[in-house]
């Protein structure tokens, strides 16, 4: 009996620490409500910073573009209108999509140049041979005037390919301007 009252007055003693620190027992549901209250009393922000801004931020632009917290992301979800905020864009000299793309033209520019300058040499050099086979003078006529607009359209070519590899060169210099790492050209 007495082991059963010692250990009786044990448990009044942890009993009655307990609430001497915990005064109240606190539930779930009354947490979840005190925090519901202090939410409120915040002073909530205007703005709302999304990823599309801070993309638009660390490309270096000063003016950024917020959702306002009214429409929560439910209704943004859900609503049907289009918003009337724009997407922030991203400078395009900044993406290696850009220089590629860029670099990738002058490619093909280039390379269909030495085509057409291939094809217009190979037509040149038999017209000449066909030329000093005439003995016709209509047709030596004829062939001259041949032979000066093939001449006059190669000399066209062979400009516009110093032209194009010139503004390769150029590109290559314009990008390192801008930052663009050299790999994105090759």
């Amino acid at each position: 009996m007495k082991i059963v009252g010692v250990f009786s007055l044990i448990l009044l003693t942890f009993v009655f620490a307990g609430n001497l620190i915990y005064p109240e027992s606190v539930s779930l549901v009354e947490l979840q409500k005190k925090e519901a209250k202090r939410r409120k009393k915040t002073i909530k922000s205007k703005y709302v910073l999304t990823d599309s801004s801070i993309i638009y931020l660390s490309a270096g632009k000063k003016r950024v573009s917020f959702i306002k917290t009214d429409e929560s992301v439910s209704e943004i979800g859900k609503s049907k209108k289009k918003s009337k905020l724009k997407k922030p864009l991203i400078d395009p000299k900044k993406t290696e999509k850009y220089w590629k793309q860029r670099m990738k033209a002058l490619d093909e520019r280039i390379l269909k140049l030495k085509e057409q300058i291939s094809k217009t040499q190979l037509s040149l050099n038999k017209v000449q041979t066909d030329y000093l086979n005439l003995s016709i003078p209509s047709q030596i006529s004829n062939a001259k005037a041949k032979l000066t607009q093939l001449t006059g359209k190669l000399s066209e070519l062979k400009t516009g390919l110093a032209s194009a590899e010139l503004q390769k060169e150029n590109l290559h210099e314009e990008a390192r301007k801008a930052g663009a790492p050299p790999g994105w050209l090759r």
